[in-house]
């Protein structure tokens, strides 16, 4: 005898005779049959267990699904789920610290994305941002160490794991210094040290020419600082 896990184990329904299934023909749209989904106890009625027979989808993995799933009124997204091989106890386990849609989970469990990676990720951080993410090789640890105030966009977080500045050097910068130009800051070789000794009119295009190409330190720049904010001298 082979004892089959049904929450993680695709199972399909044999031997089961359509025709005596009153309304509930696969040829039928379920908005058509006018299923009552769940009764006032939340379980599935024996109506939807029939449509769902009838789709071969195995009824003890049905009901181990999380009753959200039925929010929306519709069974299809049980179906859905089931024939892609994603059964209640991997799906349930992406609801672990934020809510996806059964969209969302197909395209996260196809996308080799597991739910122990989801759950790894900030709450902050939703469907998308994952996403781009796991694309993009930015692993949970490194995105839930940056600033969620300075690094408050996605692209904030890919540019400046790219640029392997972390999150502790990041914040070493000046407060004029944006996310964006403290990642063109590091990337181009300069340290919080050496950008925040120069002057504020300085923007960090300014600071990376005056550094890097010009080899003018921060003592001699800051000299010209007051030419720069009277005449609007701007260096090219």
């Amino acid at each position: 005898m082979i004892l089959i896990d049904k929450l993680k184990t695709p199972v399909l329904v044999a031997g089961l005779g359509l025709a005596g299934l009153v309304g509930c023909s696969k040829e039928e749209d379920i908005s058509k049959i006018n299923l009552d989904i769940v009764n006032n106890k939340g379980e599935l009625t024996e109506s939807s267990i029939n449509w769902l027979k009838a789709r071969n989808v195995n009824i003890d993995s049905a009901k181990a699904y999380n009753k959200r799933f039925l929010r929306t009124g519709y069974v299809e997204d049980i179906v859905d789920l089931f024939n892609r091989g994603i059964m209640p106890g991997v799906a349930n386990e992406y609801n672990g610290i934020r809510w996806f849609n059964v969209y969302q989970i197909i395209k996260l469990y196809e996308g080799g994305i597991t739910p122990e990676i989801v759950n790894a990720y900030d709450v902050r951080f939703d469907f998308e941002a994952i996403s781009t993410f796991f694309r993009g090789g930015v692993s949970p640890d490194a995105a839930n160490s940056y600033d969620k105030d300075l690094f408050d966009t996605v692209e904030k977080v890919i540019n400046a794991d790219n640029a392997e500045l972390d999150n502790k050097t990041a914040l070493e910068y000046n407060d004029r210094f944006s996310a964006d130009a403290r990642v063109d800051l590091y990337a181009n070789g300069v340290s919080p040290d050496i950008a925040n000794r120069y002057h504020k009119s300085f923007s960090d295009d300014d600071i990376i020419k005056l550094h890097k190409r010009e080899g003018i330190s921060s003592k001699i720049a800051n000299g010209y600082a007051g030419l720069n904010e009277l005449y609007g001298f701007r260096i090219s």
